[in-house]
């Protein structure tokens, strides 16, 4: 088997490339050999790892998970069955953490030698792949609005320092969201569309599953009432990263849903996150059309 890594050269604060060599020595004990490429910019790397997948029988992410999501994205583009490995060298890496996946390099790295692997099922919005989340509201800038120099110094406390900045300037997010026949409309403070465990270091839903071709879709609206209806729905959003979704299914304002197709419309010009990464959108229709082969960190 051949394999390839495409890395973030700014992985590991920068110090990946004098890490590559001892990387591809341990993976070469696997494998007949092992290239490395460093990724492009947003969607080139898509097309550089669709265009990889017709040499290699293995591609290796080794960034966090908005490098994870260029990868995934293209793996699936190929339509070839090319296996997708993880080296996490991110600030949050949620879809490590869903594969079982330490940040530890070595530990890591044995998990690919090991070869064990299961089927991870891709959101597809018509034009790109996404591994674990697309989110929209409060916080969810701080995804990418928060400085690589902040995160290099403070690691997960950057994103609540630009979060916490970011409260002052909130608006509600006015969407019409559509799952089958039904329909939910209004002005909401948070929109996640999760196929995780996790989303932004925090344990969502500990009972979701990577491969039952359905995503998880959690609606917090802002309810009426001025300041004290902001205050209550922040509430529920802290609640909801304080205790994932079982700590606020019950209430009136969340809305849950489990389906393998949806449609978004975005009546703002309010960007949402897909894996972490920008993405600007008014109207978009996301399906579970695919799955990718990841190595895994226990064998099922």
């Amino acid at each position: 088997m051949k394999a390839a890594i495409v890395y973030n050269p700014a992985a590991m604060k920068g110090k990946i490339i004098k890490r590559l060599p001892y990387i591809q020595d341990r993976l070469l004990a696997k494998f007949t050999c092992c290239e490395a490429y460093q990724t492009l910019i947003g969607a080139d790397t898509s097309m550089l790892v669709a265009s990889l997948c017709e040499q290699y029988d293995v591609i290796i992410a080794a960034g966090g998970d908005g490098t994870i999501h260029f990868v995934a994205d293209g793996i699936a583009l190929s339509g070839r069955k090319v296996i997708l490995g993880v080296l996490p060298f991110g600030t949050v890496n949620d879809v490590a953490h869903n594969l079982r996946v330490p940040k530890n390099l070595d530990k890591a790295l044995d998990i690919i030698l090991r070869g064990y692997t299961m089927e991870y099922d891709l959101m597809y919005d018509g034009k790109e792949h996404i591994v674990y989340t697309l989110a929209g509201g409060i916080f969810v800038s701080s995804s990418f609005s928060t400085s690589k120099k902040l995160k290099s110094v403070w690691g997960r406390l950057a994103y609540i320092f630009v979060g916490i900045g970011a409260l002052f300037k909130y608006k509600s997010l006015p969407l019409t969201i559509q799952c089958g026949e039904q329909t939910y409309e209004g002005k909401y403070m948070l929109c996640m569309v999760l196929n995780s465990y996790r989303a932004a270091g925090i344990t969502m839903n500990a009972e979701s599953s990577l491969n039952d071709g359905l995503m998880d879709v959690i609606l917090i609206r802002r309810a009426k009432g001025g300041f004290f209806g902001f205050m209550r729905a922040l509430w529920l959003v802290a609640k909801l990263f304080l205790g994932g979704v079982k700590a606020v299914r019950k209430s009136k304002d969340v809305t849950i849903i489990k389906t393998s197709n949806l449609r978004i419309e975005n009546h703002s010009d309010a960007a949402f996150t897909a894996d972490g990464e920008k993405m600007n959108f008014l109207n978009k229709d996301l399906k579970i059309t695919t799955s990718i082969t990841m190595f895994h960190g226990a064998n099922f």
